[in-house]
Order: C-alpha cells, then structure tokens, then sequence
C-alpha cells in the first residue's frame, strides 16, 4: 500500500479522535494481532479507533501495519445488546489487506465481549470470521485494551 495513503488514514484517524466533541470516543489496540504470526497481518503494530454513532451503535477503524509492507484496514459497525463497553456485541464491516503477493477486499464479522474496568479503560474479546475472496475464511481471535476518551 503506498506510504501516502497510510499517512492520510492515520491524519484522519489523528483529526477525529482530537475534534472538539470527543465524547465516548476509543482508541486502542489488539494484542493478539501483535504476538500472533497467524493473523491475515500478524507481528504488526495495530490501532483500532472507535466512535459511538447517535443511534447506539459504533463506528470502528483499524488499522495493521506488519512486516515486509503487509498492510491491512478494516471498517466496521459495532452493535451492543447491552450498551457501549458493557456485555456482547457483534461487528460487521469491509477489510482491505495489501500484501506483497497482492491486495484482497473482504468482509468481516464479530462476536464478542467488552468490559469497562474504569471510566476510561475498557479490555475486549471476540472472535472474528474474515472473508476473503482469493484465501476464503480466516478466523481469527482478538484481545486487547481500548482508552476512551
């Protein structure tokens, strides 16, 4: 992926994680797709952002920067049964993943669970299906800790 375009992507997420009404907005990062080499981009330094919507559901980026350019961006839609960091959620979204061998544009899908321990520190986990149409299915775990803001 070129290097210009991880640039805008992280501006964007840098412009609207500081906008003046931040309010129950997270950013964090899965430490599973930094320790696991079996990920679709694994050993990478990641960053998810989340933003609530005024419907009750989430907006969610991620963002995978791994080894030898193995790029890989999702967009998501989080929805509670509970409430926002509080019980079972599940995600829909689309993945784009830019490797060496080529680039792939999937879809993906969550089951999980997230728990504020404080005000402001929410750990999460689920699981995920990754469609991917040149490699099919990919499952993979996630687990890790969002900081709201």
């Amino acid at each position: 992926m070129n290097k210009g375009l991880i640039a805008v992507i992280g501006s964007l997420l840098v412009t609207f994680s500081f906008s003046a009404f931040a309010g129950g907005r997270a950013i964090g990062t899965d430490f599973i797709k930094m320790l696991d080499d079996g990920q679709p981009v694994g050993n990478s330094f990641n960053v998810i952002y989340q933003r609530p919507t005024k419907t009750g559901k989430t907006i969610i980026f991620n963002l995978a920067l791994g080894d030898n350019d193995n790029v890989m961006f999702e967009g998501a839609l989080k929805s509670y049964s509970a409430g926002l960091t509080t019980g079972v959620f599940n995600q829909l979204g689309l993945a784009l993943i830019d490797q060496r061998n080529g680039s792939d544009l999937g879809f993906s899908a969550a089951l999980g669970y997230e728990q504020a321990a404080a005000s402001n520190i929410t750990f999460f986990g689920s699981v995920k299906a990754l469609f991917l149409p040149n490699n099919g299915f990919v499952y993979t775990p996630t687990l890790g800790i969002l900081w709201s803001f």
